[in-house]
């Protein structure tokens, strides 16, 4: 203990005496040896234990020990909040995340260094209950939900009545955008669509979930393959942070693909049998179609016949071509355009 005395120079007589007193309290008290010492008089408010004594050569040694309490001003003393909150209590999410929490002591109008403490308490917007305590920015709750917040002093040199005040914090403001895309695809046995995001600001925080609905009864999350208009709903429900936005509406078509399917010229004697009819597809381009996207399969009705021709008879040679007719060309995925090849049935040459 003896250590921690300020330097009295040779003073020897009154350490003597600091010292017997400090040895009777720590006999009561002993966790009194962590107590500094000094021999200025305090200024911050609190309990003290004062010590007095003196020397003289012509007297006894004189030791006085007593309290001294320094408390704490209150008198004009209030707590004030940093930043006024709007008139409805309501953040915005951006302008929680700037918003100055926690507060100020002021005397008459002034401010004071007083011990102040910040508590927050509330429910998040998704349900959960938080609570943070501590001056600092980070300390404050700034997520979607609705709070209270408390700042009080405890201890210091000034106190006043603790104040209280709620708060909420809107969830942030979203909005839909449909990507660029081609809204007008033809059939191509795929499927299609098209997506669209969720944007706060200029930042894409989410997909939006897409129903595509149509008048012949489709409606379905999965994106449609048969020709057809399709409207096309984006929708997104929110979370505990960003909020939910009104559905965007817009309109996605597939259209039948164009093809040609052509048949060749064929040719034959009188009484020979008529042979079985070549066609090809040709696609949109003009080329021949990729099986995967039209073949004959798609058209499981597809027949032809030649004109005029009469079952189980012969078709008269003649020098004007028979056409080569078609049916079964339904289907609405494809818009068919048909190039009928003739059947030639030339005289059949006999002797005589």
């Amino acid at each position: 203990v003896i250590n921690k005395l300020p330097d009295l120079g040779d003073n020897a007589g009154i350490i003597s005496a600091v010292q017997k007193v400090v040895d009777q309290i720590l006999k009561i008290y002993p966790a009194a040896a962590d107590w500094s010492i000094s021999f200025k008089r305090p200024t911050e408010s609190g309990v003290y234990l004062a010590a007095g004594a003196s020397t003289s050569q012509n007297y006894n040694t004189a030791v006085g020990v007593g309290y001294l309490t320094i408390a704490p001003q209150s008198k004009d003393v209030k707590l004030e909040f940093n930043s006024p909150l709007p008139k409805n209590c309501t953040l915005t999410y951006e302008e929680a995340q700037k918003f100055d929490f926690s507060g100020k002591a002021t005397q008459n109008g002034q401010t004071v260094s007083a011990n102040i403490k910040t508590k927050y308490v509330g429910v998040t917007a998704d349900g959960k209950w938080v609570s943070s305590k501590g001056n600092e920015p980070k300390d404050a709750l700034r997520e979607p939900g609705n709070y209270v917040e408390k700042i009080y002093t405890v201890g210091g040199n000034y106190v006043a009545a603790p104040i209280v005040r709620c708060y909420t914090v809107k969830k942030a403001e979203t909005e839909i955008r449909f990507d660029s895309i081609d809204l007008e695809v033809p059939y191509d046995g795929q499927p299609h669509g098209i997506t669209a995001g969720v944007y706060h600001g200029d930042e894409r925080i989410a997909e939006a979930d897409i129903i595509y609905m149509s008048s012949s009864g489709y409606k379905s999350a999965e994106e449609p393959t048969d020709v057809g208009m399709y409207q096309v709903m984006a929708s997104y429900k929110g979370d505990s942070k960003y909020a939910c936005v009104d559905a965007k509406y817009t309109t996605f078509d597939i259209l039948a693909r164009p093809i040609t399917i052509k048949t060749m010229d064929m040719a034959i004697e009188y009484g020979d049998d008529v042979p079985d009819v070549d066609y090809y597809i040709y696609d949109m381009n003009g080329e021949l179609a990729d099986p995967a996207i039209v073949s004959g399969a798609d058209f499981p009705s597809l027949d032809f016949s030649i004109e005029g021709q009469d079952e189980g008879k012969h078709l008269a040679a003649s020098t004007t071509p028979y056409a080569i007719n078609v049916s079964g060309l339904d289907n609405a995925n494809f818009q068919v355009t048909y190039e009928g090849g003739s059947l030639t049935v030339n005289p059949r040459k006999i002797n005589i």
